[in-house]
């Protein structure tokens, strides 16, 4: 999804979508990270309450994504981030920086409570979740 849409590249990503009449729903209602996180969470108001799960919500930008690879922890290998550079050299680094800056990646895990789980299924897929949104 679209983010940060008022400070000034999102402004003229604004002003030229509209000026193309494109629509773009979502970008002004859900302009930055923790609104992306709550729109996803809403879902919990459609789930009984009787039910107990556990919610995991993360959104980050695309640019966050990409460079925590830098650190040794991203979603995308280290080699094949020098793979797809080598394809095509990027002259401008801050346009890149500034576009991925505006997109964002929102991951919503909804889980049973580990409370609930009898054959430790649950625990194992907790780990798993738990280390998807370490790397995001």
């Amino acid at each position: 999804d679209m983010v940060n849409p008022y400070d000034r590249f999102g402004e003229t990503m604004l002003m030229n979508i509209r000026r193309r009449g494109l629509p773009i729903p979502g970008f002004t209602q859900y302009p930055t990270l923790s609104s992306q996180e709550n729109r996803f969470l809403s879902i919990k108001d459609i789930i009984p309450p009787t039910n107990r799960y556990r919610w995991v919500c993360k959104s980050r930008t695309m640019l966050d994504i990409y460079n925590r690879n830098l650190e040794g922890v991203g979603v995308i290998s280290a080699q094949e981030r020098l793979r797809v550079e080598k394809l095509e050299m990027l002259d401008e680094v801050e346009e890149w920086n500034l576009l991925m800056s505006h997109y964002s990646m929102t991951v919503l895990v909804v889980s049973h409570d580990e409370e609930d789980d009898n054959d430790g299924a649950n625990t194992a897929m907790h780990s798993q979740v738990d280390m998807l949104m370490h790397h995001m």
